[in-house]
This record gives C-alpha cells, sequence and structure tokens, in this order.
C-alpha cells in the first residue's frame, strides 16, 4: 500500500503532541513502522512536535531521545528501531501551531527539500 501513496515524495513530515507525555511511545513506534517501509528509504524526515506553548511540552532534546531519532553505532542505548533511521537525514523542530512558533524554519526546510 506504502508504495502507492510514497512515490516521488521529496519529505516526510511527521506531527507528535510535544505535551502528551502517554502516547509518545506509540507514536516512535508508529514511525519507525513508517520509516522501514522501503519505498520511503533514505527520504529526509521531519518531525514536528507540536504545541510547545503546553507547560509540559517536551523539548526538542526530549523528543529525539524518546523518538529514537539518533542513531548510535554501539553502547547500551542502541535500539533496533535506529536502523530505520541510518543514513537518512533527520530534523525535529518544536513548534507551536497556535502561536506560529518556529513556522518559518519549516517552511523553509520543506521548499528546500522540494527543490531536490
Amino acid at each position: 500500500m506504502w508504495d502507492r501513496y510514497c512515490r516521488g515524495i521529496n519529505a516526510i513530515v511527521f506531527v507528535i503532541d510535544s505535551s502528551d507525555h502517554d502516547k509518545l511511545a506509540t507514536s516512535a513506534a508508529e514511525l519507525h513502522n513508517l520509516l522501514s517501509k522501503p519505498a520511503l528509504d533514505l527520504i529526509p524526515l521531519l518531525v514536528l512536535a507540536n504545541k510547545r506553548d503546553m507547560p509540559k511540552a517536551l523539548t526538542v532534546d526530549e523528543v529525539i531521545e524518546q523518538m529514537y531519532l539518533n542513531y548510535l553505532e554501539s553502547g547500551a542505548k542502541r535500539h533496533s528501531r535506529l536502523d530505520s533511521i541510518k543514513g537518512r537525514e533527520v530534523s525535529c523542530y518544536s513548534i507551536s501551531a497556535k502561536d506560529n512558533l518556529n513556522i518559518e524554519p519549516i517552511i523553509s526546510w520543506l521548499v528546500a527539500r522540494a527543490k531536490r
């Protein structure tokens, strides 16, 4: 099914609610399941941690850690989910769609990938 929807794409945009800590593990699992599809190999990934305006919103570093967005070659933190991002460009931004925070860099990121 994914092959039909993913032909010719230049980027993957994955949006999470950075204030909903209970659903982060599910979001991470869904993301890495999506990234394991052969049609999406090496397609750049943009993760948007929305709702940064909320009091308990995670920081970008916390999102990167909890969503397994860093590829670590060795050590106790090595996780099989990391294979889905090996060699892939990964960017993560903390945003607030409500307050229009950090939207310009995202648009620039998307435009740059669309031109490739």
